[in-house]
């Protein structure tokens, strides 16, 4: 997988330092499954393997580095995550779009009601995880923590089904 390894260096040369061999390899293993399960697959493994990290709950989870520099543009640097979210943005583009109308959730670890009253429309301006399955969203709530759950509905059919790739199809992502 060479594009995602050297993407997956590029991140931890950049970012914050991180084993990327170690994750690039327990990555690579799961790429391996799946293939073995759906060899005719059409997606390259290079990008099922940033499907599947994009899935993966590390300590350095990509997709919140993602999310966090493209909310703080203006204060950090994307150069640490680009290749990846460049090679992010190629396997979503190789899968089809959710149908419009499909209602996703979304949970965040914050008291954002007054932000984004019920009923306001707004956009996301990154790749964002999202749920088809309400209950799934009580796995990213802390005990005790103060959340804002999202109920969205897609409209402009940007969304993707990722569950096939996630390391953890019980969340439906």
């Amino acid at each position: 997988l060479p594009h995602f390894s050297a993407a997956m260096e590029h991140w931890s040369t950049k970012g914050k330092p991180f084993d990327w061999k170690r994750a690039s390899n327990q990555t690579l293993e799961y790429v391996t499954q799946l293939r073995t399960h759906d060899p005719k697959d059409p997606v390259p493994d290079d990008m099922i393997a940033v499907l599947v990290e994009w899935s993966q709950q590390r300590v350095q989870p990509l997709y919140n580095d993602i999310s966090t520099r493209t909310y703080a543009r203006d204060k950090m640097s994307m150069d640490p995550v680009m290749p990846l979210e460049f090679l992010l943005l190629q396997a979503m583009s190789k899968l089809p779009p959710v149908q419009n109308g499909t209602v996703v959730n979304r949970c965040v670890s914050a008291d954002l009601v007054s932000e984004y009253p019920v009923g306001r429309e707004f956009s996301w301006h990154c790749p964002t995880s999202t749920t088809k399955k309400h209950s799934s969203m009580q796995d990213f709530a802390k005990h005790g923590e103060k959340i804002t759950i999202f109920n969205i509905n897609l409209r402009q059919g940007q969304g993707r089904d990722i569950q096939k790739y996630s390391v953890f199809k019980q969340e439906a992502e």
